[in-house]
């Protein structure tokens, strides 16, 4: 680069293309730009396989909007954009949830009869999938199909995902169903898109019928669709059938991961059957699976909300000797659960423990000790967290604000607690208690 800047070499455009692909390979688009600059201050022309490459990079580094500037700039060089121009930035705009952008893109490229690939209009597919915009979708797919491409097993599972997004299962079954009409085997991935989808709808039943398809159609279910079809069955509060799932599971030699047992633990949790979450949580040990902070929170929640604060300050205790250090949805969960058994002297001390370990209370930590502190009557104490509420420019939440409100009725107007609640509840909220 220094010989080209000081002149000692004359580059020419294999010089510069060679040099502008390097820099570009190893992220340097920066650099590459300046090599471009400079390749122009010496009135060399750029060609598009230059231009191309720079855009690609930056679309990659998320730099779309600076890609779609070169993009500009080509047409007023008069250096035509090819397909891989074109494709670069469908793929980067895709990536940064702009569908609507993408398609624009798409159709600039057809009315210059430039035509992509299936990969690159399945990519915009998904990205309008995953915005809501299933009617563009099916036009992106209708273009496709116009111009002879055929849609594969991934375009269509990317369009059964939309349609399940969207909640409209009786679309994602059609398309299914029409990958088999045209000679396509639906993959593990079609699958698990669908009996995701009957579970968020809970049509449990239909999902279980496609879970035992699979292996009549020689397909091995994953440990994913495992997941998904336990966390529906624990949804809908068919216990007996996701333990009957996981033995299955284990027979069948899909041995349960960390996600599984989050599954589990949740789901019996919210079931109320905290023997069966003991159980799980001894299997996960016995395999020699590590619990996580994630595997904790659950356990010292669940505990909580079903009244077992020994069993969670236990846990909790366990997780401290472990050496693992408790993130503000542990802290605050547990700050809950001894506010929930009337335990506000120890619920206090847990909130300043946390701020001393260096894990500040969140909006969320303060409504619970400040609901707490209200029930109790513990008008001093109260002041001092709401004031911390008020420094931090925490705000109280609904629950809170109607307690909140309700003071204003009775306090003496003047007085240092009608004061703070005045700066913590909103204007209109106010107006309606005069």
């Amino acid at each position: 680069m220094r010989l080209i800047k000081y002149g000692d070499v004359e580059p020419n455009e294999i010089t510069y293309g060679t040099i502008m692909k390097g820099l570009c390979k190893v992220g340097d688009t920066t650099m590459a730009i300046r090599l471009l600059r400079s390749m122009q201050q010496r009135n060399y022309r750029p060609n598009v396989v230059m231009y191309n490459t720079i855009i690609d990079n930056l679309c990659k580094d998320g730099n779309v909007d600076d890609a779609l500037s070169l993009l500009s700039e080509m047409r007023g060089c008069d250096i035509m954009p090819d397909v891989v121009t074109y494709s670069s930035l469908v793929d980067g705009l895709c990536k940064s949830g702009r569908g609507k952008d993408a398609a624009r893109i798409l159709s600039d490229m057809t009315e210059r009869n430039i035509f992509p690939d299936a990969v690159t209009f399945t990519m915009l597919i998904d990205a309008l999938c995953k915005e809501g915009r299933i009617e563009e979708a099916e036009g992106i797919l209708e273009i496709m199909v116009r111009r002879g491409e055929k849609p594969n097993v991934v375009t269509h599972n990317t369009l059964m995902d939309g349609y399940c997004l969207q909640g409209q299962m009786k679309k994602a079954k059609e398309v299914f169903n029409s990958l088999v009409d045209k000679g396509l085997e639906p993959s593990i991935r079609s699958y698990n898109i669908l009996i995701n989808g009957f579970c968020n709808k809970m049509n449990i039943d239909k999902a279980i019928d496609l879970f035992r398809e699979m292996p009549r159609k020689g397909l091995k279910p994953a440990t994913n669709i495992y997941n998904t079809l336990l966390k529906g069955l624990l949804h809908a509060r068919r216990c007996d059938a996701a333990d009957h799932i996981v033995h299955e599971m284990i027979y069948n030699g899909q041995n349960p991961d960390i996600l599984t047992y989050s599954i589990l633990l949740d789901g019996f949790f919210k079931n109320q059957k905290i023997g069966k979450t003991v159980e799980v949580f001894r299997s996960m040990q016995d395999q020699g699976i590590v619990p996580n902070i994630g595997i904790y929170s659950i356990i010292i929640d669940g505990m909580c909300k079903a009244g077992k604060i020994e069993d969670a300050r236990k846990v909790f205790s366990t997780f401290l000797a472990k050496g693992l250090k408790p993130d503000v949805k542990i802290y605050t969960t547990m700050i809950s659960g001894l506010c929930k058994a009337a335990l506000l002297d120890e619920a206090e001390e847990l909130l300043l423990q946390m701020e001393k370990n260096g894990c500040p209370p969140n909006s969320v930590t303060y409504n619970i000790i400040v609901r707490a502190f209200l029930e109790k009557g513990a008008r001093h104490k109260l002041e001092i967290v709401l004031q911390e509420m008020i420094n931090r420019s925490f705000s109280p939440d609904a629950c809170t604000r109607s307690i909140l409100v309700g003071l204003l009725k009775d306090d003496v107007q003047g007085c240092k607690m009608f004061e703070m609640i005045q700066k913590l509840v909103p204007m209109d909220e106010k107006r309606s208690m005069s």
